[in-house]
């Protein structure tokens, strides 16, 4: 099984690759939860379940019937997400005249941009359109080697979105349809050691929506785990506001989505179950999500010009669940309002 990306920090040996990665890991609440396996080639193969193979009662003296099921070929991709930055050389003669060292400045601001284009591809990733990226969670659902179509669950039921607060009955109808969700993902608790199973991805007005939702029907949705962060949690499944993309306006996930009216109000929750880590970081999960990693995180350079210095900062990796395709769900068609 993979390791998490709390251990991972442990094998990054280059210090400034090793200082950039924790800032990554603080800032970002996905990979605290997150696991990671190392598969050094760009395309991952496996096998995915098809026909499970037939079994039956015998009797003595009597064999068993050969039968081995039968599997499909799966395939996940991993992608070189990154970028980089030319500093002159003359910054470095200003000393005390700038606020900020201006290349400790730029990989911060790399890294923040790391961190809101991973999260929106684990969500809103898709191949069709940037072929150079991989498939998110929401693409990968009802796509061959994805996940069941019918792990998209609809709050209302109907073409309308679920107005949430509304009363105490729709917000009653809400849980009972993130109910669902969860055990479609199969998430259903903690693990066996306390720590979190899996997430529930979403945005701000879900996160602050369902603490009202949960007024209106009594339930409790703080928890604390074992490494001391405090977590907003739903039957033990913590709540991840996913935030903004990189232009620090758009939210990762919307709430303009069309429920079924041309209504344009609807938002959505992703429900993900995890690969449960064992510290082995070249062995991949039995089963549940995980990232995948070709090369580690790391710093590029510098390179030297005769004007300036060059530096890079690159990740290749991608998001991998061979031999799970049930480790997903979606909920969507609800709105965080009365009306």
């Amino acid at each position: 099984m993979p390791i998490s990306l709390v251990d991972y920090e442990n094998l990054i040996k280059d210090p400034l690759s090793l200082g950039l990665f924790r800032n990554l890991l603080r800032m970002n609440s996905i990979m605290k939860l997150f696991p990671v396996v190392q598969k050094k080639t760009l395309r991952v193969t496996g096998q995915e379940w098809k026909d499970l193979p037939s079994v039956a009662f015998r009797d003595i003296n009597e064999q068993f019937t050969d039968s081995t099921g039968t599997t499909g070929p799966a395939e996940e991709r991993q992608a070189i997400l990154g970028g980089s930055f030319k500093a002159d050389r003359l910054l470095g003669e200003l000393g005390d005249t700038l606020y900020r060292d201006p290349v400790s400045q730029q990989f911060d601001m790399h890294n923040v941009s790391i961190d809101r284009t991973l999260t929106d591809y684990i969500v809103n990733g898709d191949i069709d359109s940037n072929p150079k990226a991989f498939n998110g969670i929401y693409k990968r659902m009802g796509i061959t080697g994805g996940f069941p179509s019918s792990h998209v669950i609809s709050a209302s039921g109907t073409t309308d979105s679920l107005k949430v607060h509304a009363s105490a009955t729709t917000a009653q109808q809400f849980f009972e349809k993130l109910d669902e969700a969860m055990y479609a993902a199969g998430l259903w608790g903690n693990g066996i050691d306390g720590t979190p199973r899996g997430a529930l991805l979403m945005n701000k007005a879900s996160f602050l929506g369902i603490q009202k939702a949960a007024k209106l029907t009594g339930y409790s949705i703080d928890q604390i785990d074992l490494l001391g962060y405090t977590w907003k949690s739903y039957m033990g499944i913590p709540f991840v506001d996913v935030g903004l993309k990189v232009d620090k306006v758009t939210e990762i996930i919307l709430n303009t989505y069309d429920p079924g009216d041309a209504g344009n109000d609807a938002s959505r929750i992703f429900c993900l179950r995890l690969t449960a880590p064992d510290g082995n970081v070249d062995s991949p999960g039995a089963d549940g999500l995980s990232l995948i990693q070709a090369a580690p995180y790391r710093t590029l350079g510098p390179e030297d010009y005769a004007e300036y210095q060059r530096w890079a900062v690159q990740w290749v990796l991608g998001l991998c669940h061979i031999g799970d395709s049930y480790c997903a769900s979606v909920l969507e068609d609800f709105k965080m309002a009365a009306s």
